[in-house]
């Protein structure tokens, strides 16, 4: 190989590299675009009702709190619009 041909296949592979990076690169972006951005903040009093279930013990049976804490939760992770006490989150 002469340097003529070492130069021209280290232009293409540092071309090849800028392109990956480019593709690869914007993938972030477009995840934040499709979930709606990052994901919102735990409210105080979701993360103490988080806090007092996880101390709950098989023993204690299923606590319809702890459940909807744990639904809210999951919402709020997915991006996904959080129910109202209404619709059946708990207070």
């Amino acid at each position: 190989m002469d340097r003529l041909e070492v130069t021209l296949i280290t232009a293409i592979l540092i071309a090849g590299l800028f392109v990956a990076v480019a593709m690869t690169g914007d993938r972030r972006a477009d995840t934040l675009a499709l979930t709606g951005g990052a994901p919102q903040a735990r409210s105080p009093d979701l993360s103490a009702a988080l806090q007092r279930c996880k101390a709950l013990t098989p023993e204690d049976g299923e606590n319809p709190r702890c459940r909807a804490a744990w639904e809210q939760n999951r919402r709020r992770f997915f991006g996904k619009p959080t129910l109202s006490p209404s619709e059946g989150a708990a207070p």
